[in-house]
């Protein structure tokens, strides 16, 4: 079995192709593998936050170039509080049609010469002297100086290097396009906290919403046969007068876990491959761009000096367990409220009267801002406007 790039990467999602295209930009040599050609469509609130707008500026993409609609923030919605929660100043984040954007990734990596694009089902890692070397499809084998695993949630490839999880619950998701009757200036994605369903609309261009709803399995039965007439019931009735479905509904089980470890035999693990985040923070594809980021840093680091392997491997471990650490604390506050109406309703209310408390959380979930910068002072500054 000979070297066949620098980096072998399994999987050509968001994650995968992301770290092919910045490690490309390096000159280095990938191969990335996949069963199916992309793009993919999949469950997705297609919101991209300011962490990972900055990690396309990275790729060489301008945001503004990928069809799309930039938003200004959040607004929170209850059936009777509204808050709106602005990004800092210069922090757009942008819609993106999922599709459109693995469109645009590919198109960092379809012209360089260094990158392979391979179709094949993987069947596991290739270990060597105790150490994954390279991946193994039904068509070939794959070896490089570092590989990536980049195939989504509950990852095959860490399974069958003998990675564990650790259940956290799941969530149903379900999905559509609406085209409008009329051009929308829409500079918020609105997140509606209407339990049992977290209504999620973004724009993903001036004519197009997407409407998405994640909830329990019992609350997605009850919604699942006639998905425009629930989006008719809520409070964000008005936003869909008058359109009609511009895509084909999908839903997704959604499964929350987190791995013992983020890498496995040297195998890093990037996007969802890493542990699943509650999609209640609406950052799953940032998530993707930036573990793709550092992935990136690690590779390089291991392929400049080979003797510090163990170290770049490390450094990565520690940094996707603190990132994972970071989202999970939001994440399991923000749903501990949520569950309710009351609680819902409490949340919106501290959101709305606590500008600069809010805008400081939302700064540390849209940019993964550290968590030590929270300015305390802020609490006791309300605005009862």
């Amino acid at each position: 079995m000979n070297r066949d790039a620098d980096v072998v990467i399994g999987g050509a999602g968001i994650a995968g192709l992301a770290l092919a295209g910045l490690l490309a930009r390096e000159g280095r040599s990938v191969v990335l593998v996949d069963k199916a050609p992309p793009p993919r469509d999949r469950v997705c609130g297609e919101g991209i936050m300011p962490m990972g707008v900055a990690v396309l500026r990275e790729l060489g993409l301008e945001p503004e170039s990928i069809p799309g609609h930039d938003f200004q923030g959040l607004e929170f919605h209850t059936a009777r509080t509204v808050a709106r929660v602005p990004f800092r100043p210069g922090r757009n984040g942008r819609g993106i049609r999922r599709t459109t954007l693995v469109e645009a990734l590919q198109g960092t990596v379809r012209d360089r010469p260094t990158v392979t694009a391979v179709r094949d089902d993987l069947t596991g890692p290739v270990w060597e002297k105790g150490r994954i070397v390279g991946l193994e499809g039904r068509l070939g084998r794959y070896r490089g100086d570092a590989v990536v695993a980049a195939d989504g949630a509950r990852s095959s490839l860490l399974r069958k290097a003998g990675m564990r999880f650790h259940e956290r619950g799941y969530r149903m998701g379900l999905r559509l396009h609406f085209a409008l009757p009329r051009p929308l200036e829409m500079e918020w994605v609105r997140v509606g906290l209407f339990s049992p369903w977290d209504v999620y609309v973004t724009p993903v261009s001036e004519g197009e919403l997407l409407a998405t709803t994640m909830c329990d399995r019992a609350a997605y039965r009850r919604i699942v046969t006639d998905y425009p007439g629930f989006l008719a019931s809520t409070p964000f009735a008005s936003l869909f007068a008058g359109a009609r479905p511009a895509s084909r509904p999908l839903a997704w089980h959604h499964p929350l876990f987190v791995p013992e470890r983020f890498t496995a035999g040297g195998m890093l693990a990037v996007g969802d491959a890493g542990g699943g985040i509650d999609p209640c923070l609406g950052t799953g594809v940032s998530f993707a761009l930036a573990t793709a980021r550092e992935a990136a840093r690690a590779v390089a680091a291991i392929l400049d000096c080979p003797a510090g392997r163990p170290e770049a491997e490390n450094a990565f471990e520690a940094w996707r367990a603190g990132l994972f650490r970071h989202y999970a604390l939001f994440d399991t506050v923000f749903r501990s409220l949520v569950t309710s109406p009351f609680g819902s309703e409490a949340l919106v209310w501290g959101m709305r009267h606590w500008p600069g408390t809010a805008a400081a959380i939302t700064r540390i979930v849209a940019e993964n801002a550290p968590w030590h910068t929270f300015p305390w002072s802020s609490l006791l500054r309300p605005s009862w406007n």
